[in-house]
């Protein structure tokens, strides 16, 4: 029984050493994802696009605030010498244009949202595209991102893969 404990014992000593020469060789990566989806040309490109895109939306829903608060502010200032049909009329033009108005607001957002959806996996795929290929190219045989307590800043390729990312801007290949 002695005998075959230390042979067991032999053969996980040769294992670990084994697994320890081959981890001696690994070559491994840390990426901060956050910091590239935040700092790569491509979102600042993609976030502008989304302004553009719903800025005259904004700007009507805003021009239908102030209509409303007009008709609001007039028809308090001038609600006593309204003859009954004048302030009916205006109260149903008020609640008609709350109600146009929240309705713009939730297509607003649900747009947005989906929009803002759509630019976050193409720049997420980019971004996972452009790890891959750096990571091929120097050789490296394990890449982290999120989740990691702790990456030294010798694995940190973040900044790598960021000028490559704003290389890629400034040559159109998006």
């Amino acid at each position: 029984m002695k005998r075959v404990v230390v042979i067991a014992g032999i053969g996980l000593a040769l294992a670990l050493s084994s697994a320890m020469a081959k981890a001696e060789d690994l070559q491994i990566g840390f990426v901060n994802v956050a910091k590239l989806m935040e700092e790569a040309p491509q979102a600042q490109a993609a976030f502008e696009d989304l302004q553009r895109e719903f800025a005259p939306m904004q700007r009507e829903m805003m021009e239908e605030r102030e209509r409303l608060q007009e008709l609001q502010e007039e028809l308090s200032r001038d609600e006593e010498i309204m003859s009954e049909d004048e302030r009916r009329d205006m109260e149903a033009e008020i609640r008609d244009l709350q109600r146009l108005l929240q309705r713009k607001q939730s297509d607003y957002s649900e747009d947005l949202n989906a929009r803002r959806n759509e630019a976050l996996n193409v720049l997420q795929r980019l971004i996972m595209s452009e790890v891959q290929a750096y990571s091929r190219e120097n050789g490296l045989d394990l890449v982290v991102g999120e989740g990691v307590f702790y990456a030294a800043n010798r694995v940190d390729i973040t900044d790598e893969v960021l000028a490559r990312l704003e290389e890629r801007q400034e040559n159109g290949m998006d």
